[in-house]
């Protein structure tokens, strides 16, 4: 059996009362769809600026999100400068104090060093 598959067949060997229904049954699909065709364009429009609108507010809630954690790290950052600066001002504070010590003693080691000598 050597037929070929309806698929492998030319179309010139087909019979015309075929490529007649064939001609016939794409047009009569094609302008089918071209009278339903405006509202489903309207329907597809609104469905697509819907989902853009989605994708936009999307994006936009990225870059809030995004800006917002921007100005929590500088927050932070700011944040952990104030507590360095307290922590260095804190140190000072500790060696002044010494330094103020440490004159008081050597001060009054002088004046009773020079109260003793004048005896």
């Amino acid at each position: 059996m050597n037929k070929l598959p309806l698929w492998k067949l030319r179309a010139a060997s087909w019979p015309p009362a075929l490529v007649l229904a064939l001609l016939l049954s794409v047009l009569a699909y094609s302008s089918g769809h071209a009278q339903g065709e405006p509202g489903s364009v309207a329907a597809d429009a609104q469905v697509d600026s819907i989902v853009d609108a989605f994708y936009l507010l999307q994006y936009d809630f990225r870059v809030a999100e995004a800006r917002h954690t921007a100005n929590a790290k500088m927050d932070s950052l700011r944040i952990s400068d104030v507590v360095a600066q307290l922590s260095d001002a804190k140190k000072q504070r500790y060696k002044d104090m010494a330094v103020f010590g440490i004159a008081v003693v050597t001060a009054g080691l002088i004046f009773y060093l020079g109260g003793r000598a004048a005896q």
